[in-house]
């Protein structure tokens, strides 16, 4: 019987650069193999089409159900499509906003993409399209979308001005696959100054017409996207889309030295979290606080009863203080409670599926 650490285990296994190929192989090929445990975290991860392009590249797709082998195969190849669909959109961002003089940057996985950190563009699903643009062009650069067909969401949603968010409502299209941000920060309020826009716009370098970050920025981004805005400092949680990305970076610019680098608490949980899976992640605890983090954490993955009591925990302590700040805000701002209430099925659903799912 797999446990959730074997399958993680063996998932970032498949997707290292620096695992041992026969012992993957030979665990792969073991008689009760669960690839249904695979399949369940891996899609939880967003990593199925990295597996399947690992495995390839690995040579050990042979050790794959064949049923398994041609559903791997089909959505990596519908991924694959949809990204070159993606850098269609892209490059005619792009040049939109170079005609216009539009000071701005790819970011995440779209710029991992246009900078060619992949051998296959199946491998990464990406969601939005993430724009880095400079403070004062923002607005401009919102409005020029808009004439190559772009339009905001016809769903109501709590007005802009209510809150101070790190990008312009997100536009869409309707032959587009996927959506744009307009970003003026890269991370939420109150850690704007974490990862300042002005020096990722500074420093950004140009692939085939497309401005990406520097490598430094794209590696602390990924990190930082994942610790302040999807909470993982606050879960303590994995990623394996992210950690993915960070080992193609750092393979792709060896010299970055994450030890030395980056000895901040945020930057050392993340990596030390990671390093248990992915053997480019090579950072090491430097202290007895570190230590005794890392070896909870360890505790916390082998023992799931203790992973899902943790976070439902920090989960409703979160969830609790989010509708304590939002009920006194109902009560003060008109403008906010005129929005719920005209919005109130469309918050309702949400915050029932955010409960129950």
């Amino acid at each position: 019987m797999s446990t959730q650490q074997n399958t993680l285990e063996i998932i970032g296994a498949i997707l290292s650069f620096k695992s041992a190929t026969q012992l993957l192989k030979f665990t792969l090929q073991e008689e009760n193999f669960n690839w249904d445990a695979i399949v369940k975290i891996g899609s939880r991860h967003l990593v199925l089409p990295a597996i399947y392009c690992r495995l390839k590249e690995k040579q050990l797709l042979n050790c794959l159900p064949e049923d398994l082998l041609e559903y791997l195969e089909e959505i990596t190849t519908i991924n694959r499509n949809r990204n070159l669909e993606i850098l269609n959109e892209v490059n005619e961002i792009s040049q939109l906003f170079n005609n216009h003089h539009i000071d701005h940057v790819f970011l995440k996985g779209t710029a991992l993409l246009a900078g060619n950190y992949y051998k296959d563009l199946g491998e990464r699903m990406v969601g939005d399209i993430d724009v880095l643009v400079a403070s004062n062009q923002v607005q401009e650069a919102y409005e020029l979308i808009k004439t190559i067909n772009y339009g905001n969401l016809e769903d109501i949603r709590l007005r802009a001005t209510l809150f101070e968010s790190r990008h312009l409502p997100r536009l869409v299209k309707k032959t587009a696959l996927a959506a744009i941000e307009i970003h003026k920060e890269v991370l939420k309020k109150p850690y704007f100054n974490y990862l300042i826009p002005s020096e990722i716009l500074k420093n950004k370098r140009v692939v085939q017409g497309i401005s990406i970050p520097l490598s430094t920025h794209l590696l602390e981004h990924n990190v930082l996207n994942l610790q302040i805005n999807d909470l993982g400092n606050y879960y303590n949680y994995l990623n394996f889309r992210m950690a993915y990305d960070t080992c193609l970076i750092l393979r792709e610019h060896p010299t970055i030295n994450i030890q030395s680098n980056y000895s901040t608490p945020i930057f050392d949980k993340y990596f030390l979290r990671h390093s248990l899976f992915f053997k480019e992640i090579n950072f090491k605890p430097t202290s007895l606080k570190t230590q005794l983090y890392l070896a909870l954490f360890k505790f916390k993955i082998k023992h799931l009863w203790y992973f899902n009591m943790c976070h439902g925990f920090l989960f409703y302590i979160d969830y609790t203080k989010f509708l304590l700040n939002r009920s006194r805000l109902f009560i003060l701002n008109k403008d906010y409670r005129s929005d719920i209430l005209t919005d109130r099925k469309r918050v309702y659903r949400e915050h029932k599926k955010k409960l129950f799912n």
